[in-house]
């Protein structure tokens, strides 16, 4: 190994890292870095990096809202089961037609949601 080759340190990052920025802020622009590193789920440096290097940052929030909308997408269509069990037990009381727009609006309201999930 010559003399000039560079050492690189090893840690938890994916690449080794030599080179190191320092920056000067406020605490009121610290407190806000911090706060978005934070709402991204990156560590302040991983923030840093990312947006320096022009990145795109998203929220760990945005992931909690698909999480959530697959979750009420899942208890929607665990809810037309049941009111396609219903129905069914009650065939002879409720028209067919209502029956079958009550479950094509489910099915329509179930596929919106599908595809908001996966803009998000």
């Amino acid at each position: 190994m010559s003399e000039d080759a560079p050492t690189y340190r090893t840690g938890l990052g994916t690449r080794p890292r030599r080179e190191r920025i320092s920056v000067w802020l406020t605490p009121e622009e610290r407190a806000v870095v911090e706060r978005r590193a934070e709402q991204s789920g990156l560590g302040m440096s991983g923030f840093l990096r990312a947006a320096g290097m022009g990145a795109p940052l998203h929220s760990a929030y945005d992931y909690q809202v698909v999480q959530d909308l697959l979750r009420v997408a899942g208890d929607q269509g665990r809810l037309a089961g049941l009111l396609k069990l219903w129905l069914a037990e009650r065939r002879d009381q409720v028209p067919v037609a209502e029956m079958n727009k009550l479950l094509a609006d489910l099915r329509a309201f179930r596929d919106e949601l599908r595809k908001l999930a996966r803009r998000a």
